[in-house]
């Protein structure tokens, strides 16, 4: 059993199909990644905290595609130390995004309302500012 697991989930909450990127690159077998340690554990703190599953929108991103989504030049994305996604289940009050903003700590947090979505990263452990906070649209 374990030998299955490691070989398909990064997590308990996140498979390693979740990880690659949108564009299909990964599948191709040319592009080598290791999500972030960081950022999987905030991931999964959450997701431990609101116990129902959530939507991993983009977590790794090759260059074209970040590009292609308009993506910063040095995102996180690059390198498996962000995850974008969407809580289905949940309404979004200030509730849940005071108890979301406790659990990331020092990493970033990015809430796209319009979309419904967000952005969680580990930068703080990379030199970026730690608390880093934003809404904005995703494109």
């Amino acid at each position: 059993m374990a030998k299955n697991f490691l070989r398909n989930k990064v997590s308990d909450f996140i498979w390693f199909k979740e990880v690659e990127c949108p564009c299909g690159c990964c599948k191709k077998g040319n592009i080598v990644y290791l999500p972030d340690p960081g950022v999987v554990s905030l991931f999964d703190r959450w997701r431990m905290f609101v116990g129902h599953p959530l939507l991993i929108i983009s977590f790794y991103r090759c260059v074209d595609h970040n590009m292609k989504v308009g993506g910063k030049v040095d995102s996180l994305h690059l390198s498996a130390a962000a995850i974008d996604f969407h809580d289905p289940t949940s309404e979004i009050t200030e509730t849940y995004l005071k108890h979301l903003d406790k659990i990331i700590g020092a990493g970033g947090l990015g809430l796209y309302d319009k979309e419904g979505h967000f952005h969680i990263d580990c930068g703080h452990l990379r030199g970026l500012t730690p608390g880093r906070r934003w809404s904005g649209v995703l494109r």
